[in-house]
């Protein structure tokens, strides 16, 4: 709350937002301690997560050795704070301008977290773990203008490449974004990752958007589906 982000709570070893205390997912964010407290006095065992959406925080996301030899490969990376996952590390960095998006597989096990959200220190991970922090309060860093570049330039490739087809319309949406979480399950992509992307075209192409809750049921959905053994 410090940091200016929204808390959601989830379930217990879940990223899943808790219906409970967080019916309409993302959008049941709240920025009260008060509110987290009561929650904990209900139920000690939720998980907590960060709302990126609409701050002004990014995450670099590393989950592996890959990613780390990536980060470096982008230079020198401010201190800031920093969230240890199951496989990696969160970089939190602030970041004000234009909205860029989160950027997924920007480089190999690094990906930019722009929206959605990120589990907080304390949380269980499904597959076992607990996310930690060894300075919950240490200050977050402002994004280096290079880096910020490289991220920029991958947006602008994207969409030469075909990224940026037009707005989709009402009554097109839950369709497109359903295809688009198929395709991403087929790769092998998590519920977690399909709903960042989701969450991300449907803010950039979604004319309106969707609702946060919305769009985390397509992800959900998909994500839930077995891939293929063989």
């Amino acid at each position: 709350l410090k940091a200016g982000l929204k808390i959601v709570a989830c379930n217990a070893a879940s990223k899943i937002p808790h219906k409970g205390f967080c019916p309409r997912g993302a959008d049941s964010a709240t920025d009260s301690y008060a509110q987290v407290m009561r929650w904990f006095d209900k139920d000690p065992t939720i998980n907590l997560a960060a709302l990126l959406k609409s701050s002004d925080v990014l995450v670099f996301d590393i989950d592996g050795p890959k990613g780390r030899e990536a980060l470096k490969k982008l230079g020198a990376f401010p201190e800031t704070r920093m969230t240890k996952t199951r496989n990696g590390e969160h970089h939190f960095v602030r970041y004000s301008g234009p909205p860029i998006g989160s950027r997924i597989k920007l480089f190999p096990e690094l990906d930019i977290i722009a929206s959605g959200y990120v589990m907080l220190p304390g949380s269980v991970h499904p597959d076992g773990g607990v996310y930690t922090c060894d300075d919950i309060d240490a200050p977050i860093a402002d994004v280096p203008p290079r880096i910020l570049a490289v991220i920029r330039k991958a947006k602008s490739k994207e969409k030469t490449e075909g990224g940026g087809n037009g707005p989709i319309k009402k009554g097109k949406r839950n369709d497109r974004l359903a295809a688009i979480a198929g395709s991403l399950r087929r790769q092998g992509l998590d519920a977690e990752m399909i709903d960042t992307i989701l969450q991300q075209v449907n803010d950039e192409y979604c004319d309106p958007p969707l609702s946060d809750d919305e769009v985390g049921r397509i992800a959900q959905s998909i994500g839930s589906y077995a891939l293929d053994s063989d």
